[in-house]
Protein backbone atom coordinates (compact mmCIF):
# COMPACT_ATOMS: atom_id res chain seq x y z
CA UNK A 1 0.00 0.00 0.00
CA UNK A 2 1.37 3.01 -1.13
CA UNK A 3 0.91 7.09 -0.20
CA UNK A 4 1.41 9.99 -1.77
CA UNK A 5 2.02 13.29 0.15
CA UNK A 6 3.81 16.23 -1.82
CA UNK A 7 5.19 14.50 -4.54
CA UNK A 8 6.83 12.06 -1.96
CA UNK A 9 5.62 8.45 -1.32
CA UNK A 10 5.25 6.05 1.71
CA UNK A 11 5.31 2.30 1.96
CA UNK A 12 2.62 0.59 4.07
CA UNK A 13 1.92 -3.08 5.48
CA UNK A 14 -0.23 -4.83 2.83
CA UNK A 15 -3.47 -4.48 5.13
CA UNK A 16 -5.34 -7.49 3.18
CA UNK A 17 -2.03 -9.77 4.68
CA UNK A 18 -2.27 -8.30 8.04
CA UNK A 19 -6.45 -9.44 7.69
CA UNK A 20 -5.33 -12.63 7.23
CA UNK A 21 -3.30 -12.63 9.80
CA UNK A 22 -5.46 -11.40 12.43
CA UNK A 23 -7.97 -14.16 10.95
CA UNK A 24 -5.66 -16.98 11.71
CA UNK A 25 -4.83 -14.84 15.30
CA UNK A 26 -8.84 -15.75 15.87
CA UNK A 27 -8.94 -19.49 14.69
CA UNK A 28 -5.92 -19.95 17.11
CA UNK A 29 -8.25 -18.53 19.88
CA UNK A 30 -11.20 -20.69 18.94
CA UNK A 31 -8.79 -23.86 19.00
CA UNK A 32 -7.56 -22.59 22.41
CA UNK A 33 -11.34 -22.72 23.59
CA UNK A 34 -12.20 -25.46 22.00
CA UNK A 35 -15.10 -24.21 19.37
CA UNK A 36 -14.90 -25.94 16.28
CA UNK A 37 -14.03 -23.62 12.84
CA UNK A 38 -16.80 -20.88 12.03
CA UNK A 39 -16.60 -18.69 8.91
CA UNK A 40 -14.44 -15.74 9.83
CA UNK A 41 -14.32 -12.75 7.03
CA UNK A 42 -11.25 -11.04 6.55
CA UNK A 43 -11.82 -7.53 4.99
CA UNK A 44 -10.24 -4.02 4.94
CA UNK A 45 -12.42 -0.91 5.79
CA UNK A 46 -11.39 2.34 4.75
CA UNK A 47 -12.06 4.95 7.45
CA UNK A 48 -11.15 8.38 5.36
CA UNK A 49 -14.11 9.14 2.69
CA UNK A 50 -11.20 10.48 0.39
CA UNK A 51 -9.30 7.80 0.27
CA UNK A 52 -9.07 5.81 -3.53
CA UNK A 53 -8.63 2.33 -3.66
CA UNK A 54 -7.85 0.91 -6.83
CA UNK A 55 -10.13 -1.63 -7.91
CA UNK A 56 -8.41 -3.32 -10.80
CA UNK A 57 -7.07 -6.32 -8.45
CA UNK A 58 -10.04 -9.01 -7.53
CA UNK A 59 -8.73 -9.08 -3.95
CA UNK A 60 -8.67 -5.50 -2.96
CA UNK A 61 -12.48 -5.67 -5.18
CA UNK A 62 -13.70 -8.07 -2.91
CA UNK A 63 -12.04 -6.99 0.49
CA UNK A 64 -11.14 -3.51 0.24
CA UNK A 65 -13.92 -1.16 1.07
CA UNK A 66 -14.94 2.11 2.62
CA UNK A 67 -16.62 2.35 5.94
CA UNK A 68 -19.39 3.81 4.71
CA UNK A 69 -20.27 0.36 3.03
CA UNK A 70 -19.79 -1.56 5.89
CA UNK A 71 -23.55 -1.93 7.40
CA UNK A 72 -24.43 -3.49 3.84
CA UNK A 73 -21.38 -5.81 3.89
CA UNK A 74 -22.54 -6.70 7.33
CA UNK A 75 -25.93 -7.70 6.38
CA UNK A 76 -24.80 -9.60 3.47
CA UNK A 77 -22.59 -12.00 5.70
CA UNK A 78 -25.14 -12.33 8.54
CA UNK A 79 -27.42 -14.05 5.17
CA UNK A 80 -24.40 -15.27 4.33
CA UNK A 81 -23.89 -18.01 7.06
CA UNK A 82 -27.27 -17.31 8.67
CA UNK A 83 -27.80 -21.13 7.89
CA UNK A 84 -23.92 -22.13 8.60
CA UNK A 85 -24.49 -25.11 11.47
CA UNK A 86 -21.77 -24.02 13.75
CA UNK A 87 -22.23 -19.97 13.16
CA UNK A 88 -25.75 -20.47 14.61
CA UNK A 89 -24.36 -22.63 17.17
CA UNK A 90 -21.43 -21.50 18.80
CA UNK A 91 -22.14 -17.76 18.12
CA UNK A 92 -23.33 -16.87 21.24
CA UNK A 93 -20.87 -19.39 23.30
CA UNK A 94 -18.28 -17.22 21.51
CA UNK A 95 -19.85 -14.14 22.11
CA UNK A 96 -20.50 -14.88 26.29
CA UNK A 97 -16.67 -16.02 26.58
CA UNK A 98 -15.28 -12.79 24.63
CA UNK A 99 -17.93 -10.89 26.92
CA UNK A 100 -16.49 -12.76 30.32
CA UNK A 101 -12.55 -12.17 30.07
CA UNK A 102 -11.17 -10.10 32.46
CA UNK A 103 -8.21 -9.74 30.28
CA UNK A 104 -10.43 -7.94 27.68
CA UNK A 105 -9.62 -4.39 28.92
CA UNK A 106 -10.04 -0.87 27.75
CA UNK A 107 -6.10 0.34 27.73
CA UNK A 108 -5.22 4.22 27.27
CA UNK A 109 -4.23 3.71 23.26
CA UNK A 110 -2.20 7.26 23.37
CA UNK A 111 -0.25 6.13 25.83
CA UNK A 112 0.20 3.24 24.58
CA UNK A 113 1.45 4.53 21.01
CA UNK A 114 2.61 7.21 22.56
CA UNK A 115 -0.43 9.75 20.26
CA UNK A 116 -0.44 13.53 21.64
CA UNK A 117 -4.29 13.97 22.51
CA UNK A 118 -4.14 17.51 21.08
CA UNK A 119 -3.58 15.55 17.61
CA UNK A 120 -6.81 14.15 17.97
CA UNK A 121 -10.05 16.09 16.32
CA UNK A 122 -12.67 16.78 18.74
CA UNK A 123 -16.55 17.57 18.16
CA UNK A 124 -19.22 15.69 16.86
CA UNK A 125 -18.68 13.42 14.26
CA UNK A 126 -21.38 13.57 11.33
CA UNK A 127 -21.67 10.18 9.96
CA UNK A 128 -23.13 11.57 6.97
CA UNK A 129 -20.33 14.35 5.38
CA UNK A 130 -17.40 12.84 7.87
CA UNK A 131 -17.00 16.17 9.57
CA UNK A 132 -16.76 17.18 13.00
CA UNK A 133 -19.54 19.87 12.34
CA UNK A 134 -22.35 18.89 13.95
CA UNK A 135 -23.94 21.25 16.68
CA UNK A 136 -26.42 21.05 19.14
CA UNK A 137 -30.01 22.32 17.92
CA UNK A 138 -32.80 21.67 19.91
CA UNK A 139 -32.34 18.61 21.57
CA UNK A 140 -30.96 17.12 18.35
CA UNK A 141 -27.14 17.09 16.61
CA UNK A 142 -27.36 18.95 13.23
CA UNK A 143 -24.74 19.30 10.63
CA UNK A 144 -23.64 22.98 9.77
CA UNK A 145 -22.53 21.11 6.65
CA UNK A 146 -24.61 19.39 5.19
CA UNK A 147 -28.15 19.66 7.11
CA UNK A 148 -27.74 16.04 8.92
CA UNK A 149 -29.61 15.68 11.74
CA UNK A 150 -29.36 12.84 14.70
CA UNK A 151 -30.78 12.51 18.47
CA UNK A 152 -27.82 9.89 19.16
CA UNK A 153 -24.45 11.24 17.33
CA UNK A 154 -22.42 12.12 20.91
CA UNK A 155 -22.92 8.45 21.82
CA UNK A 156 -20.15 7.33 19.05
CA UNK A 157 -17.93 10.00 20.18
CA UNK A 158 -18.54 8.94 23.69
CA UNK A 159 -17.92 5.30 23.04
CA UNK A 160 -14.61 6.33 21.52
CA UNK A 161 -12.98 8.50 24.15
CA UNK A 162 -13.52 5.54 26.07
CA UNK A 163 -11.20 3.27 23.72
CA UNK A 164 -8.87 6.18 23.00
CA UNK A 165 -8.57 6.94 26.77
CA UNK A 166 -9.60 4.45 29.37
CA UNK A 167 -12.43 3.55 31.40
CA UNK A 168 -13.12 6.99 33.19
CA UNK A 169 -14.13 10.46 32.16
CA UNK A 170 -15.24 13.75 33.54
CA UNK A 171 -17.88 16.12 32.80
CA UNK A 172 -15.21 18.23 31.63
CA UNK A 173 -13.43 15.49 29.89
CA UNK A 174 -16.47 14.88 27.79
CA UNK A 175 -17.82 18.22 26.94
CA UNK A 176 -13.45 19.05 25.82
CA UNK A 177 -14.23 16.12 23.86
CA UNK A 178 -17.60 16.54 22.56
CA UNK A 179 -16.88 20.65 22.37
CA UNK A 180 -19.27 21.65 24.32
CA UNK A 181 -20.01 24.01 26.86
CA UNK A 182 -23.25 23.37 28.93
CA UNK A 183 -22.27 21.34 31.94
CA UNK A 184 -26.07 20.55 32.19
CA UNK A 185 -26.54 19.27 29.32
CA UNK A 186 -23.25 16.79 29.32
CA UNK A 187 -25.18 15.65 32.61
CA UNK A 188 -28.09 14.23 30.92
CA UNK A 189 -26.24 13.24 27.53
CA UNK A 190 -24.27 10.64 30.04
CA UNK A 191 -27.06 9.54 32.10
CA UNK A 192 -29.19 8.69 29.17
CA UNK A 193 -26.15 6.46 28.16
CA UNK A 194 -26.54 4.37 31.37
CA UNK A 195 -23.11 5.47 32.03
CA UNK A 196 -22.38 4.42 36.03
CA UNK A 197 -20.93 7.47 38.02
CA UNK A 198 -18.52 7.74 41.03
CA UNK A 199 -16.74 9.35 42.65
CA UNK A 200 -16.52 11.79 45.66
CA UNK A 201 -19.05 14.78 46.54
CA UNK A 202 -20.50 16.31 43.39
CA UNK A 203 -19.05 18.25 40.42
CA UNK A 204 -15.72 18.20 40.09
CA UNK A 205 -15.27 14.89 42.30
CA UNK A 206 -17.51 12.35 40.14
CA UNK A 207 -16.69 10.78 36.90
CA UNK A 208 -18.56 8.28 34.56
CA UNK A 209 -17.23 4.73 34.02
CA UNK A 210 -16.74 3.67 30.61
CA UNK A 211 -19.64 1.07 29.84
CA UNK A 212 -19.81 -3.00 30.06
CA UNK A 213 -19.30 -5.00 27.48
CA UNK A 214 -22.63 -5.87 26.78
CA UNK A 215 -23.49 -2.44 27.20
CA UNK A 216 -21.04 -1.00 24.82
CA UNK A 217 -22.13 -3.96 22.28
CA UNK A 218 -25.74 -2.98 22.46
CA UNK A 219 -24.82 0.94 21.54
CA UNK A 220 -22.31 0.04 18.91
CA UNK A 221 -25.12 -2.36 17.11
CA UNK A 222 -27.91 0.57 17.79
CA UNK A 223 -25.35 2.66 15.92
CA UNK A 224 -25.06 0.55 12.98
CA UNK A 225 -29.22 -0.40 13.07
CA UNK A 226 -29.83 3.36 12.87
CA UNK A 227 -27.20 3.87 9.77
CA UNK A 228 -28.54 0.66 7.83
CA UNK A 229 -31.95 2.41 8.08
CA UNK A 230 -32.01 5.79 7.69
Amino acid sequence: MIRTIGGRREGFANPILQAKRHRMHVQEWLTEHHFPNIPIENNVVIAHPSTIVDRADQMVKEHVFHAEKMPLKLQHMIKKYQDSPNYSRFLPQIEEVLLSDPSDTFPNVLQKFNIPSADLQRGVLCEACHHFSMQRIFANWQCIRCGHRSKNAHQSMILHYFLLFGTTMTNKQCRDFLKIDNTKLTIDLLNKMGLKREGIGRGRGQYYLSPSHETFDQLLRQGVTDKIWK
